[in-house]
């Protein structure tokens, strides 16, 4: 079946396919690895799926938003841990005893520059602060943001298993295309074979040989459609999991089955909001926003710093002597109208994503009820489409004993064996669709 027809075949159904911004967006690349092979890759689903969920590039750039995330956090955190810093150095230098407000004048045989002189210092300091509910805040903020990018990495590892799972089952009814259109090449030629020595005997006239030869051409030219897109389902499929294009790839798991759905709608969708990682990493974005506010309105607090210093000062290393510092302060802000713009900011960012979470949570119901839907109409298309295909294998067969016994002409075995083709490829996509469905209500309850 050709792609336009296998997509219409499967909005008849009802099952979503593949987006084309899915099909061209990061999960559609991937990080090639190895090299290409002269003999052929077996490839079972699960050798893709793990591939994909190692090489996808949408995994790859996910992962390192969250160590953006980490490395954000870990800025924060900074704030709020000791620091300690050492330092040696060693000056030589003059200075005018003027520029201090000392009159020369007043100190015969001092002259206005003094030295040069040196001075060596060697010294380790430290500072912490020892309470600042902003910085506190503010870390419980990027706590939640870096969550929410783990949960982002969950939900693309969903992503790619959805992805991957239906790149790969759309080979496998590609194969099974080739797999009818060589049944029916062969069925077209002994047609030919059958309206030729009918023709023979004087029992047939000549029109049908001619519509048996263009039968014949029909089906080779189906062949070679089917083939040749195929052959581009793979090079897709390779696309998403890492596998070089050029790589001959045979696939393994052609009668797989993804398993049915053993849960209630309802349950279903109380999973979903549970587990689903997109919805849990846009309620810690909410949590992250909470903390933001709060970090910016605890800006207004007194912050509580101490500091010291410990080393040796003199005039070179010999005649060093240890001498040491130490300070607290504490800080009380008394007007700052940037926290009130960032109030502001911050606030409006807190009612977008509790926004954005309630459409979340609606969006993810309306999936798996969609989804649910989806299972049960390809389960009904699939037993439909069988019933279909053996009926009108039985008509093509009914068609030829008509024709052989000169009842009929070719032209209704011609049709009997187009209607074959039609419904053999209608099962094929109500099969593909099948797997489609059940891998997208698994994709919407949460689950691999």
């Amino acid at each position: 079946m050709r792609p336009a027809a296998l997509l219409a075949a499967l909005a008849l159904i009802g099952v979503p396919t593949l987006s084309q911004a899915q099909v061209a967006g990061p999960f559609a690349g991937s990080v090639v690895t190895g090299a290409v092979t002269a003999d052929p890759q077996a490839l079972s689903l699960s050798d893709a799926l793990s591939k994909g969920l190692q090489f996808n590039l949408g995994i790859v750039g996910v992962d390192q938003l969250v160590e953006s995330a980490r490395g954000s956090r870990l800025r924060t955190l900074r704030e709020l841990m000791p620091r300690v810093d050492a330092r040696v150095g060693d000056v030589r230098q003059t200075s005018n005893l003027a520029a201090f407000g000392f009159d020369s004048s007043l100190f015969p045989g001092i002259g206005p520059i003094v030295g040069p002189y040196s001075i060596f210092d060697a010294r380790v300091s430290a500072s912490q602060t020892v309470f600042d509910l902003s910085a506190l805040r503010e870390l419980r903020s990027k706590d939640a943001a870096m969550d929410a990018a783990r949960l982002d990495a969950r939900n693309a590892r969903d992503t790619v298993t959805f992805i991957v799972t239906s790149l790969y089952f759309q080979a496998v009814a590609g194969e099974g295309r080739i797999t009818t259109a060589k049944s029916q090449v062969a069925t077209a030629e002994a047609l030919l074979a059958q309206a030729t020595s009918l023709r023979s005997a004087g029992v047939a006239p000549g029109i049908d040989v001619v519509r048996a030869q263009v039968q014949v051409q029909v089906q080779r030219q189906r062949l070679i459609a089917a083939e040749n897109e195929f052959a581009k389902q793979c090079i897709q499929l390779q696309r998403a999991i890492g596998v070089p294009a050029g790589q001959r790839t045979s696939l393994t798991d052609t009668s797989l089955s993804l398993p049915a759905a053993v849960v209630g709608v309802d349950e279903a969708v109380e999973r979903a909001l549970s587990t689903r990682p997109d919805y849990q990493a846009v309620k810690d974005r909410v949590k992250a926003a909470e903390a933001m506010l709060a970090a910016t309105k605890a800006d207004a607090l007194p912050s509580l710093h101490v500091a010291g210093d410990y080393g040796a000062i003199g005039s070179n290393p010999g005649n060093a002597r240890r001498t040491y510092a130490m300070s607290a302060a504490i800080r009380v802000p008394l007007f700052d109208q940037d926290r009130q713009g960032r109030l502001v900011e911050n606030q409006a960012a807190l009612k977008q994503r509790q926004a954005e979470a309630a459409d979340v949570a609606q969006r993810i119901e309306a999936e798996v009820r969609t989804a649910a839907l989806d299972v049960r109409a390809a389960e009904q298309q699939v037993s439909v489409a069988h019933e279909r295909a053996a009926l009108a294998k039985q008509e093509l067969s009914l068609s030829r004993i008509r024709f052989t016994a000169g009842v009929t002409s070719n032209l209704e075995v011609i049709q009997a064996q187009n209607e074959v083709t039609t419904a053999e490829e209608a099962e094929l996509a109500a099969t593909y669709a099948l797997n489609v469905a059940k891998a997208a209500f698994t994709r919407a309850v949460g689950g691999q």
